[in-house]
């Protein structure tokens, strides 16, 4: 495949929506680990599991070299199904717009704070088509989101032997954090007011191109 355009699309309250799947299986974790729920009140929106963890394990007041052993078990639940997921959906509009971009120069993967393993089973529990997996940036990769697109780069180039300049790579994201994602990286940032953010926000943060939600494909195709 030549690829000439990477779409790489975040998933909570983007693609889709989980109501707390990840949380609840972090909690499964410390449970396990230290006999006690994951503490509340870190902010999730936009970040990296990795930078959750550290922020719950601080809560706890424990050492940041615990979360390769937390995040480990997290990975291992997510695989063992310790967590129903059949209360993940896709988004209205999310498998159409997919579609709708789909072409024959352009890649679709997926760039999100989820660790792994737990992005695979909210992905598999939709029903997701068209993104490839091998090119995608999980949350298992970094702490800091913006880092995530220079490893789906890196996956891309590995695979499909493909060097895009930054802006034809498209972000497409519902925060602030994915808007910043793609603006340090020079990416194009497309915002979708499906999640905690309006579409003044998302534009307030810099975006290129804000949806209001993916009901209507047609203004992503515009975008690209």
């Amino acid at each position: 495949m030549a690829v000439e355009r990477l779409i790489l699309w975040d998933l909570d309250r983007t693609l889709l929506e989980a109501y707390g799947f990840g949380q609840a299986i972090m909690g499964q974790a410390f449970l396990r680990l230290y006999g006690v729920p994951a503490p509340d009140g870190v902010p999730t929106a936009g970040r990296t599991d990795k930078s959750i963890l550290r922020d719950m394990l601080a809560l706890l007041g424990r050492d940041e070299s615990e979360q390769p052993r937390v995040q480990a078990l997290v990975g291992e639940l997510a695989r063992e199904g310790v967590v129903d997921p059949v209360g993940v959906r896709a988004l209205p509009g999310a498998a159409a717009a997919v579609a709708a971009a789909a072409g024959p120069t352009v890649l679709q993967s997926v760039l999100t704070g989820n660790l792994e393993a737990i992005g695979r089973l909210k992905l598999s529990a939709v029903g997701a088509r068209g993104l490839d997996l091998d090119v995608a940036a999980f949350g298992d990769d970094h702490t800091y989101r913006p880092d995530l697109v220079d490893v789906a780069r890196e996956r891309l180039a590995s695979r499909y032997g493909a060097s895009l300049e930054p802006d034809r790579i498209l972000i497409v994201g519902d925060t602030p954090l994915d808007v910043e994602a793609a603006l340090v990286n020079g990416a194009v940032a497309v915002g979708v007011a499906t999640g905690s953010y309006s579409t003044d926000d998302l534009r307030a943060a810099g975006a290129h191109v804000v949806l209001p939600d993916l009901t209507d494909p047609r203004e992503l195709l515009a975008a690209l």
